[in-house]
């Protein structure tokens, strides 16, 4: 033959594909059992029967026959809409896109329940860190030293 076969079995275990010699990972004798069938080949063989009872075919719905019509509707023909030069015909435009969306867009789902108790945090006291708050930090959960109130957002130091 003129060139070579990809997958050919040359001897036991060996085999050329694509001009490469390939050599076998685990050799065929692991793999087979007593009776020479390859042991994880029955294994999958066995597990197959047992569960081929439980599928069922599935035959394909038989639909009606359905035949579109072969002349050209004028009609039908894509027209794109006319170009938007000036941005009061965009507005113009969106007006009317809005108006037609608009029941689609109304909100119709109803207000949710609070489950969670909140607070509000407008204002609270803040001071910095001095060298004494480092060396008795109790001394600082307890309030001690001089406190500023602040509202929210705070904006002041430290910053960077």
């Amino acid at each position: 033959m003129g060139g070579v076969m990809a997958g050919r079995r040359l001897e036991k275990g060996l085999v050329l594909l694509g001009g490469f010699l390939l050599l076998p990972l685990f050799p065929q004798a692991s793999a087979q059992g007593k009776g020479g069938a390859d042991r994880f080949a029955r294994i999958a063989s066995r597990k197959r029967a047992a569960r081929m009872e439980l599928l069922e075919e599935r035959k394909p719905l038989v639909l009606p026959g359905r035949f579109l019509p072969l002349e050209n509707d004028p009609a039908a023909a894509f027209r794109p809409i006319p170009r938007l030069d000036t941005p009061g015909e965009l507005q113009r435009a969106l007006e009317k896109e809005r108006e037609r969306m608009g029941p689609f867009m109304r909100d119709l789902a109803p207000p949710v329940a609070e489950t969670r108790i909140r607070r509000f945090f407008r204002t609270f006291l803040w001071r910095k860190e001095t060298p004494a708050d480092r060396k008795e930090f109790a001394a600082l959960l307890r309030g001690e030293g001089t406190w500023k109130e602040v509202a929210v957002p705070h904006y002041g130091p430290p910053l960077g």
